[in-house]
């Protein structure tokens, strides 16, 4: 065909201003035009063809000038005339274009085609810029329509310019976008418009009949189809090598691709092409104009596609941001999405008819497929409505699968998973020498890297298909991290590290199950992040330190969770709120449940309350005999409480769990007093049974009244008296001595017993008195005063009761040892 000529031809032109290194795809993609401009298309139409081209740094500069000669040399091209320019470069007509001129060719030619004739002092200005009016005239002429602008001024030949080929221009609807003004210098975007709109108008030509000349409209002749031999339809884009929406589920062979011709009138209307090497990804499904060349013999080759898919009937959700589905694929969808999960308050609905065309990652489903497909670990849920009826008829699913490597296998040419076991796909087979398989592995950035670059660590996205009896593998590889420390855990998914908030994949939520991969407050490390910015992988370099706290009640009010508690970082009991969500012992419960989900926070160990059994389960009416408890707790920038693990709890036990809150058993020793021995940090039971405690040891301080919330303390080691016994509960408490563990926190509850030691504190007795006990208290028989030292108290003593069985013999002025109960 005559088109390939030219298109070699234009390879070997000179023209650097109008020539760069473009690339072959549907759409021109220099940096600097948008697609939603209004001279995208004319741009990229003429970069396909040939016509009009940008520059090396991939830019086009739109509003760039461009000159007349540079003008006349598009024109020619359009034409066809690239081979006759090549051969008719010399001496022209014109006093200022030099025979050695690179566009004297393009010159000569559009002289010869009346296109052009210079300023009528015999120059033509090569390196003037057009004007709008200018480029006007040329594209007139192109066209042949001079006679036409001609007959808009009568005929008068010193009337035409400029004013008769604009009139022309209009009425030939060639002005359509351009919006130019006389005068002032054409814009490159203006005159690859100017070229876009006149490539489909009929040609005007001079015919003779019977010695005659007149000017007719061609019936078919157009610059498209006549000076460059390129056909377009309008249709539909069904398939190529590696996407299809055919009913069949058939994909294009390589190479070539598969379009719905709506303009043929036969009945097959499925037309096959070569790609011509275009990039056609994300056209799938597209409402399309399509340009092509035809052989003799009926092979057609496209050169470029135009998508002309009203984006209103196309939606494309993350199914991150998907709330929930109902209905079935037999009796119609609704997707309930969020378009803003940060602004919206409601989400929006999008309603998919009865059986509509699916497909997954560019093919059929495999046969028993549900509406789960909807819901992969990562990807895009597009809908499309092909009839405009504001319902989507066609659902194009791609599910990405994530991995993290483990290790790189280099003669399997695999990667090991670091999360998934033996019967979850843990290895990933990437080889890129196997004929059979079709790969593409390329960065977030879409850099193309090779399995030689994969490495330790890095986040694998990976779409799985079909091609024919190949395999088709498109992954994304991310290397981002995120490096810090946990500050804040709200709900199921959002980790805040070092101030900022990142969401857990489903895939760590769903592979990384063993206790060591849980994450707390307090965690520090490499958070590696997916393709969308998850976090898919973390690498902790330092266990979350221990956020012990004593919880005194949970409560429901206002429709906020409610816990008091005296936290290892306070001094005073507080009540704090819940998040929005809050996970108690692995299970996560939301402020719309009811509180009586809590029942494991107050059904503890030997301390059983019948919360059931209360009118109003609140904090208010819980019983004075119910026991509190110690709880590991986490909490959001806001301070509210997170998450709880308890005593109790349906987590199962393990070894490696470091963060599972766990009771020491104290066996035998249980509810008996513990004496400390400060020399070695010991607390020992009267079986033997031992504590050993350090400075790390977080003490909380139970009053003998658990209803004096201002009587709880939060204590170092150093509140323990040598030599003194306590009744003490110890938790996580770790070591190899047999009889002996380190606790990370003690609970210490006082006794209302009367203990004296050497280390009691002293008084003077100064009076003694009858008591009031009565029946009520009836040991209280006396009331003593007097001044008191000792144990960092100093001062008078007001009202010391005592039990009557030791004041025996006790006078004024007598020096005791007491220890308050």
């Amino acid at each position: 065909m005559k088109l390939k000529a030219r298109i070699l031809s234009l390879i070997l032109a000179t023209v650097l201003m109008l020539i760069g290194t473009g690339t072959t795809a549907f759409a021109a993609n220099y940096s600097d035009v948008a697609e939603d401009s209004s001279y995208f298309q004319s741009i990229s139409l003429l970069s396909a063809l040939g016509l009009l081209k940008g520059y090396e740094d991939n830019t086009f500069k739109p509003d760039g000038d461009i000159t007349r000669a540079e003008f006349a040399a598009v024109v020619v091209r359009a034409l066809g005339q690239e081979d006759t320019a090549q051969s008719s470069i010399g001496q022209t007509q014109f006093n200022d274009v030099a025979s050695d001129f690179w566009g004297s060719g393009y010159i000569n030619v559009a002289t010869n085609f009346g296109v052009i004739n210079g300023y009528g002092d015999g120059n033509f200005g090569p390196q003037d810029n057009v004007t709008y009016e200018q480029a006007v005239k040329m594209v007139v002429c192109a066209l042949g329509y001079e006679p036409l602008a001609l007959s808009k001024v009568n005929n008068d030949a010193e009337r035409v310019w400029p004013g008769g080929y604009l009139a022309a221009a209009a009425e030939l609807n060639i002005l359509s976008g351009v919006a130019g003004v006389e005068s002032q210098l054409a814009k490159r975007w203006q005159v690859a418009r100017l070229v876009y709109n006149s490539l489909d108008v009929k040609l005007m030509e001079k015919v003779t009949s019977q010695g005659q000349e007149r000017y007719v409209i061609s019936d078919t002749k157009t610059l498209l189809s006549d000076k460059l031999d390129v056909l377009y339809s309008t249709g539909e884009f069904y398939a190529n090598a590696l996407e299809t929406v055919t009913e069949s589920g058939v994909r294009a062979r390589n190479g070539e691709v598969i379009i719905y011709d709506e303009l043929i009138r036969n009945a097959d209307k499925e037309v096959v092409l070569k790609d011509g090497g275009l990039d056609t990804q994300g056209l799938i499904g597209r409402k399309i104009k399509f340009y092509y060349t035809e052989t003799l013999d009926g092979v057609k080759t496209l050169l470029y596609i135009e998508n002309r898919t009203d984006t209103g009937n196309i939606l494309v959700i993350d199914v991150a941001d998907v709330e929930d589905l109902s209905g079935s694929f037999e009796s119609g969808i609704t997707i309930n999405y969020w378009k803003d999960k940060e602004k919206d308050t409601y989400t929006t609905a999008a309603t998919v008819t009865k059986n509509p065309n699916i497909m997954v990652n560019g093919g059929a489903p495999q046969e028993g497929y549900d509406e789960s497909i909807l819901q992969p670990e990562s990807g895009t849920i597009e809908l499309i409505d092909t009839d405009g009826n504001g319902n989507y008829d066609r659902v194009l699913i791609t599910a990405y699968e994530t991995y993290v490597i483990k290790t790189v296998n280099s003669t399997s040419k695999e990667i090991a998973d670091l999360y998934r076991s033996s019967v979850q796909a843990s290895t990933l087979k990437i080889d890129e020498d196997n004929a059979n398989n079709i790969i593409s592995i390329k960065r977030v950035d879409g850099s193309e890297i090779t399995f030689t670059n994969l490495s330790k660590w890095n986040v694998l996205s990976v779409k799985k298909g079909r091609s024919g009896s190949r395999d088709v593998l498109d992954i994304i590889v991310s290397n981002n991290v995120a490096t810090g420390t946990i500050t804040g855990l709200e709900d199921d998914r959002l980790v805040t590290i070092s101030g900022k908030t990142y969401e857990l994949s489903d895939y760590y939520q769903k592979y990384a199950v063993n206790p060591a991969d849980k994450l707390y407050i307090d965690d520090s490390g490499k958070f590696y992040l997916d393709k969308d910015g998850k976090i898919a992988a973390v690498e902790k370099t330092a266990a979350a330190s221990s956020n012990y706290g004593y919880l005194l009640g949970a409560d429901y009010k206002s429709g906020n969770f409610q816990f008091t508690i005296l936290k290892q970082t306070q001094t005073a009991v507080t009540t704090y709120k819940g998040a929005s969500k809050v996970k108690v012992d692995g299970e996560t419960y939301s402020r719309d449940d009811e509180f009586e989900y809590f029942k494991d926070i107050v059904d503890s160990g030997d301390y059983k309350i019948n919360v059931d059994a209360l009118a109003e389960p609140t904090l208010a009416v819980i019983p004075d005999t119910y026991l509190p408890m110690l709880v590991r707790y986490t909490e959001n920038s806001n301070k509210e409480i997170t998450s709880l693990t308890t005593v109790k709890s349906d987590v199962a036990e393990s070894v490696l769990d470091s963060n599972k809150l766990k009771m020491y058993d104290l066996g035998a020793d249980y509810n008996k007093k513990f004496k400390y021995s400060s020399g070695n940090r010991t607390l020992t039971g009267p079986g033997g049974t031992k504590i050993i405690v350090n400075n790390s040891t977080v003490v909380f301080v139970v009053p003998y009244d658990r209803s004096q919330t201002d009587k709880y303390m939060k204590k170092t080691i150093s509140y323990l008296t040598n030599n003194k016994s306590y009744y003490v509960e110890a938790y996580d408490a770790e070591g190899t001595i047999a009889n002996a563990k380190t606790a990370k926190a003690v609970v210490v509850y006082e006794s209302g017993e009367i203990e004296i030691s050497s280390n009691s504190p002293i008084a003077i007795v100064t009076s003694i008195a009858a008591g009031q006990g009565g029946s009520d208290d009836p040991d209280v028989a006396f009331v003593i005063s007097g001044y008191v030292y000792g144990r960092g108290q100093t001062g008078e003593l007001k009202e010391s009761l005592l039990a009557s069985n030791v004041l025996n013999d006790v006078k004024v002025g007598d020096v005791i040892l007491y220890e308050m109960g």
